[in-house]
């Protein structure tokens, strides 16, 4: 017989968390009530997950109009975030879309921090009985 395990809820994200191919997990970005981006396929690069460009709600992103450059990574562009109630954190989510060859997995995909809530959520596994 198999059963499944209860689901776990959601969890604060942990730093240098690991993620492998193909994982039972969901990763969600959220701000205040509004959830700004939700994947079940991140890429995890220096620690931090990057939401492919199709799982993010764009509606709650603007360009900020300011760009960084990382000697590993390439050109960011940077993004104010915005909630369904009008709140906003300037320069809180980032894009690569000119990436250095070794980090060509993320281009494109949006990273969020300065109190964006990055949380998991461990889907049910199914697991044999003994």
């Amino acid at each position: 017989m198999i059963t499944v395990q209860p689901d776990t809820g959601w969890r604060s994200i942990p730093t240098g968390l690991l993620v492998p191919p193909n994982s039972p997990i969901t990763i969600r970005a959220s701000y205040g009530n509004t959830i700004v981006a939700e994947t079940t396929r991140p890429v995890i690069h220096d620690c931090r997950p990057y939401f492919p460009p199709e799982d993010v709600d764009h509606t709650h992103l603007t360009r900020a109009g300011s760009r960084s450059f990382c000697p590993i990574t390439g050109v960011a562009e940077y993004y104010t975030v915005t909630t369904e109630d009008g709140d906003t954190i300037h320069k809180a989510a980032w894009a690569y879309r000119r990436t250095l060859p070794g980090s060509r997995n993320i281009r494109n995909h949006i990273a969020f921090w300065r109190g964006v809530n990055i949380h998991y959520h461990a889907r049910p596994t199914p697991v044999a009985d003994e």
